[in-house]
């Protein structure tokens, strides 16, 4: 652990204990750990929790791990949101396909949300292993962001709370008969789930025609996404805004 780490855990500690309104008697209750151990952690004594202690003292104060040690939570996102551009069922496969098996391979909790037609070329290709992967109809997935939000924060919460230990996700928004309002919440959508599911540990790819979609539509796709997907390579993303200059502008 770093020299500051070792300066903040302590005061962290301490302060998100006040702050949920416990005793050092009652946090050693709730972790499992002995009075004495968080006193020399609050005090700088113990500079180096373990691990272990270190996440039991967030589950209980309900705080991040990052929190307590003085991670910049920006800097320790967990989320990779890709952009797979595709421009027929071909395209799709060949970078979709080795996405979706490498994470059924990692055993992964795999969820994939897109077209019908997409979808039944998926499981054929991927064969014995669609087994694995939950698959979604995109219509339905993305009939408004607020749903889809929900959509994609209950099937976390499941897969984690079954055991996940990482999630993984083709996820393909619908855009036809979408109005010019429409598609620009949709665009900061795509924006914010870099904020909404930073914490999660998740890989995103979302697909886009673009010989179907409007320069527009492929213009916010460019803005939201860290990396671009092709063909299992992956690159940082040139075009891509921070969430808030995307969604607020000047």
């Amino acid at each position: 652990m770093a020299a500051r780490e070792e300066r903040v855990v302590g005061a962290r500690v301490r302060a998100a204990r006040r702050r949920a309104g416990l005793t050092r008697e009652q946090l050693a209750v709730q972790t499992g750990l002995s009075w004495s151990a968080i006193t020399q952690i609050e005090s700088g004594r113990r500079p180096n929790p373990r691990a272990e202690t270190v996440a039991a003292l967030a589950r209980a104060l309900r705080v991040t791990s990052d929190f307590l040690v003085g991670h910049d939570g920006a800097a320790t996102s967990l989320l990779s949101h890709h952009l797979l551009t595709y421009g027929d069922v071909d395209e799709f496969l060949a970078t979709a396909g080795p996405f979706v098996a490498e994470g059924v391979r990692a055993e992964e909790a795999t969820l994939v949300v897109t077209t019908a037609r997409n979808a039944r070329a998926l499981r054929e290709h991927l064969g014995p292993l669609a087994s694995a992967v939950r698959f979604a109809d995109a219509k339905d997935w993305y009939a408004s962001p607020r749903g889809a939000f929900a959509g994609y924060r209950d099937f976390a919460a499941e897969a984690l709370g079954d055991g996940a230990a990482w999630l993984r996700v083709v996820g393909e928004p619908t855009w036809a008969d979408r109005s010019a309002a429409a598609v620009s919440l949709w665009g900061r959508y795509e924006s914010l789930i870099n904020l909404a599911f930073a914490a999660l540990p998740m890989t995103l790819a979302c697909p886009y025609d673009v010989s179907s979609l409007p320069d527009e539509i492929v213009g916010h796709a460019r803005s939201a996404h860290c990396h671009t997907l092709a063909r299992g390579e992956t690159a940082p993303n040139a075009e891509y805004l921070d969430p808030a200059e995307a969604c607020l502008g000047d």
